[in-house]
Parts: structure tokens; C-alpha cells; sequence
């Protein structure tokens, strides 16, 4: 009885073993399991199923993985201004409330022509200048290419050239000033009214108002608000209403010409018969 239990248990065992030697050495079944230690060396067939396995992992891994997209160019140091105005003289351009492109709302075309106050420059990566401008109150306006700008250290902007005829007309006492910081009189417009000036230029000042310079016979002669005089088309200046008689009463001979150009005469002035128009 006792043999037949111990050839009965011998049995099991060698069936046990059969069925574990029936498994293929290179099939890679349990190669990364407990039964081989760690840092053994896979089989051949294991390795290769374990680099597509990885290859997989990698791939999907990127495909889950977002691509990255470049930030804003960021702006170098911003550099703060003193003393320093910039007059707007170009259209179609916009201001911006940060340098990374988010919009203030405003274009250059509403600000054509006015000088506002320059906080700050900054030299961008993208490789253009831009000013951080605000008004002379101090509000903030944003930033604008330096292209839309002339710069300079006079509040009253930058000069632009006009080159017309100014005739002084206003009633009121105006200052016409050596300068645009306001520091010295030339003279006031009672002593010039009906004058007729060449203004060569005209400055926007940063308080809001444009200034002519006046020149007569070649020399600067001052500076005086837009508001006090009319353009006129040529240096006879402009024509101020009359209505009232005028007789013609010279003992010299003179020209009624149909136009300050000179080139048209229309009549002659007699000395012995005077004559009412």
C-alpha cells in the first residue's frame, strides 16, 4: 500500500515536469515575471516583441502629447523718456495696450497731427521701435510703431512743413511767442492785425492747438495759434469784407490789376476823373 502511494506521488511529479519542459525556451512566456531575475537577459524573441512594445508606447505617447506652440515675441527692456513729445503724422497705424498684441482700440488716425508725451521706448524682437504714448494730462494711450511718429524734445511736436500764406484777422489778443515752451512775447496780434505773414511751418502742441512760423521778408518773426489768423492763396493775403465805397482820388496814375498775380490788367486809375467803385 505504502509502495503504491510513493510510485503514485513519484507519478505526479514527473507529469508535473514533462508539462514544464513542454514549453518552447524561446516562446518569451513569462520572461519579465518572477522567474527571471532581475537584469537576465531576454530571449530573442522577447527583446524583439519588447521593442515594439516600446515603439508603441512611444508613439502614442507623442501622438497624446500636444504640439507646442511659440509665445508672443516678448519685447526687450523697456527704456522710460523724459522731456520727449511725439507728434502723430501717419494714418492706418495701431496702438497697442501690451507688446505681446492685444489692442488698445485706437489707430493712429485719431491722434493725426497731436503731439502726446513719450513714456518709454522699447526696441521689439521683431525689430521695429515702438513709444508708449499717454497725453498731457497722463492718460495712457498705448504703444505705436515709431514709423506713425515724428519724435522730438519740443512740447510743441515736431514742425511739419506748410509753406502758405497767413493773414492775421483775428479781434482778440493773442501772444505770438519766440518759442513754443511760451517763455518769450514777440508780439500780440493788435499790432499786426490785417498783416499778412508766410507761415513756413506748423507745430502741434501738446496742449492741443496748432502754431504757425510766421516769417515776413525772409526773417522768423514768432509763432501764433492756428485760431488767429485765415490762409490765404497767395502773399496779397486774405480778402476781409468791406461793403463800402472807395473813389479813386490819386494824382498819380495806377493799375487795377484782376488779380494779385499781376498778369491781368483790367484798368487805369485816372488823376483827372476820379471815379467811386
Amino acid at each position: 500500500m505504502n509502495r503504491r502511494k510513493i510510485a503514485s506521488g513519484v507519478g505526479v511529479v514527473l507529469l508535473a515536469l514533462a508539462m514544464a519542459l513542454s514549453i518552447a525556451p524561446n516562446s518569451g512566456v513569462g520572461a519579465t515575471g518572477p522567474d527571471r531575475p532581475a537584469g537576465a537577459a531576454l530571449p530573442a524573441t522577447g527583446r524583439a516583441a519588447q521593442r515594439r512594445e516600446t515603439a508603441a508606447t512611444q508613439n502614442t505617447a507623442t501622438a497624446a502629447t500636444p504640439a507646442k506652440t511659440a509665445s508672443p515675441a516678448a519685447a526687450q527692456a523697456e527704456q522710460p523718456l523724459a522731456n520727449t513729445y511725439a507728434t502723430v503724422v501717419k494714418r492706418g497705424y495701431s496702438f497697442w495696450r501690451t507688446l505681446t498684441w492685444q489692442a488698445a482700440g485706437q489707430r493712429s488716425d485719431a491722434y493725426l497731427n497731436h503731439t502726446l508725451v513719450a513714456v518709454s521706448q522699447t526696441r521689439h524682437r521683431n525689430g521695429s521701435l515702438y513709444y508708449r504714448l499717454a497725453t498731457a494730462a497722463g492718460q495712457v494711450i498705448g504703444y505705436i510703431n515709431a514709423e506713425a511718429l515724428a519724435v522730438g524734445t519740443n512740447p510743441g511736436g515736431v514742425a511739419q512743413p506748410f509753406n502758405r500764406y497767413a493773414t492775421v484777422t483775428t479781434k482778440a489778443n493773442y501772444t505770438i511767442w519766440r518759442d513754443l515752451r511760451f517763455q518769450a512775447v514777440a508780439a500780440l496780434t493788435p499790432a499786426v492785425v490785417h498783416q499778412t505773414f508766410l507761415a513756413k511751418t506748423v507745430s502741434y502742441h501738446k496742449n492741443g492747438a496748432a502754431y504757425y512760423a510766421l516769417y515776413r521778408g525772409g526773417q522768423f518773426f514768432g509763432y501764433l495759434n492756428q485760431a488767429a489768423v485765415t490762409i490765404a492763396a497767395s502773399p496779397a493775403g486774405a480778402a476781409m469784407p468791406m461793403a463800402q465805397y472807395a473813389t479813386t482820388t490819386a494824382a498819380s496814375r495806377y493799375t487795377i490789376w484782376g488779380g494779385f498775380d499781376w498778369a491781368k490788367k483790367l484798368a487805369a486809375t485816372a488823376p483827372n476823373a476820379p471815379q467811386t467803385y
